[in-house]
């Protein structure tokens, strides 16, 4: 997926792209609290902060929060 918006669109990047990247979240809960709470679904977005148009192809880097296991931040980077 072009990690870019179509034009025609309010979107700032292409909804696949912030879907997948939410995805990033799971993996690094269930090293840190395993399956006990169960399946977990991201449910909200304490903050967006966009520097730039996204270009065709992005990296996204995704850490936990340092005292809570259920929070993380993703960033989208430029993939150069």
């Amino acid at each position: 997926v072009d990690a870019r918006s179509d034009d025609g669109t309010r979107h700032l990047a292409h909804p696949g792209v912030i879907d997948a990247a939410l995805h990033t979240i799971s993996p690094l809960i269930d090293q840190s609290v395993g399956r006990t709470l169960g399946t977990i679904v991201p449910i909200g977005v304490d903050a967006v902060q966009v520097f730039a148009p996204f270009p065709d192809r992005v990296e996204v880097l995704t850490s936990l929060h340092p005292t809570d296991p259920l929070r993380a931040d993703i960033v989208i980077l430029d993939s150069q």
